[in-house]
């Protein structure tokens, strides 16, 4: 899965390299206390070698990490999970940030089933991020090559698999009134009373009236977090399921949503979208994304013209609990460009 060029997280932008980064590539590298643990990097480091790799990289995985003060290092993931810091960038936690983001938009590909790493034994903090992300020893360690100390050395293979990182990176998310997590096997009964409700279930897609409760079972097993999208979560208030949200697969996804009817008119499913939303663009660098409301449902279209989105055309949409297609909207949402 490729994965974008151009990405921004809470403190951080990852970026293309360029050749005007090549003398802080050379000023950071400049020392053997780096070079010693990356398996390619010689020492010492002369401008030609970072010129040589920054032209190897255009086409590659790999970016440039900056922070307010400009560069602060470099990320990629080229066949496996890789990165460094210069030495002012240390101690900040930005590898921990950088690599979160991408190890989620890399599992975000329902298709990808593992990522690779590794540490030379004696990298302790590089050791210490790796396992922090639930990567796990892939074997005993090894000996591989290392370019600065002419010799092989020590190295400590690892391995991240998808249920791995499925439990590690849990959503969590919190707004003022609600907690939006991953679905239960206990949800069910309050899942399909929402969905089989004709209110509810006439304006989404999939769910008829007689949908059963085994079927909302079943449903749930196969919805549960997996760490990739598709993803359907559950919106709980006071401790209590009262809706879900989601989102769909590609580039610019579908999002998707219920909200009991109870909880109506109280503004929740605008504080949901935003927290999720928000999520989406931390988690997985979403800034794109589409919807689809039928125009018998204009309180649907309110609530994500609240949030930013743009009906974009009208079309006709189909409900498994409507007995012919109907009219709906199409709206998309872009996000704010964090630099503008």
């Amino acid at each position: 899965m490729l994965l974008a060029r151009h990405v921004h997280t809470a403190r951080l932008r990852l970026r293309p390299l360029s050749p005007a980064d090549v003398p802080a590539i050379v000023s950071a590298l400049s020392g053997f206390e780096t070079a010693r643990w990356l398996g390619r990097v010689p020492h010492p480091y002369r401008l030609s070698d970072a010129q040589e790799f920054v032209a190897r990289s255009q086409d590659k995985q790999v970016w440039a990490i900056e922070d307010g003060a400009g560069f602060a290092g470099m990320i990629g993931m080229v066949g496996e999970l890789g990165y460094w810091l210069a030495p002012h960038a240390r101690g900040k936690g930005y590898i921990q940030e950088a690599a979160l983001h991408l190890v989620a938009c890399h599992f975000a590909d329902p298709q990808v089933d593992h990522l690779k790493a590794g540490y030379f034994i004696g990298n302790h903090a590089s050791a210490r991020i790796l396992y922090g992300l639930g990567f796990v020893e892939d074997g005993p360690a090894d000996r591989r090559p290392s370019v600065a100390w002419a010799d092989l050395r020590p190295h400590q293979p690892l391995r991240l698999d998808r249920a791995g990182w499925a439990r590690r990176f849990v959503p969590q998310i919190r707004t003022p009134r609600l907690r939006i997590d991953p679905l239960r096997p206990e949800d069910d009964v309050a899942f399909h009373r929402l969905v089989t409700c004709p209110s509810i279930g006439r304006m989404l897609q999939r769910f008829p009236a007689d949908w059963t409760l085994p079927q909302a079972r079943a449903f749930l097993a196969e919805a549960r977090w997996q760490g990739a999208r598709p993803c359907r979560l559950a919106l709980r208030h006071q401790g209590r399921f009262v809706g879900s949200i989601g989102v769909g697969q590609g580039a610019c996804p579908a999002i998707f949503y219920f909200l009991d009817p109870a909880e109506a008119g109280r503004g929740l499913m605008s504080e949901a979208l935003e927290g999720f939303i928000g999520w989406l663009s931390e988690a997985w660098g979403l800034r794109q994304l589409t919807a689809r409301v039928f125009c018998d449902n204009p309180a649907s279209r309110h609530v994500l013209e609240k949030a930013g989105f743009r009906v974009t055309g009208t079309g006709s949409g189909t409900s498994a609990q409507r007995a012919a297609p109907a009219p709906d909207w199409g709206l998309d949402y872009e996000a704010p460009d964090p630099e503008a």
